[in-house]
């Protein structure tokens, strides 16, 4: 058995801009929310017409900048998102 099984495409929330999937692990279904580079997009722009200074991430230890963990598209979604 896989580890896990993607049980929907990506998918857009409008009310979050923000894109999701599905998945199942162990038996039991998650739902995992992300960032892209369009999704963060948006956000600077908000935060840009709110006047904000900025918006920062959950987490940065999920972004592979150098491709590291062989992952060959880390560094172009790195720059992407940066």
């Amino acid at each position: 058995d896989p580890p896990c099984e993607v049980t929907s495409g990506m998918v857009w929330d409008a009310a979050s801009s923000a894109p999701f999937f599905n998945f199942n692990s162990a038996g039991r279904p998650h739902q995992m929310w992300l960032d892209t580079p369009e999704s963060l997009a948006l956000k600077y722009r908000m935060a840009g017409e709110l006047g904000l200074r900025g918006v920062g991430p959950y987490r940065f230890d999920d972004l592979d900048p150098l491709g590291a963990t062989g992952n060959t598209k880390g560094p172009a979604h790195a720059k992407a998102m940066w």
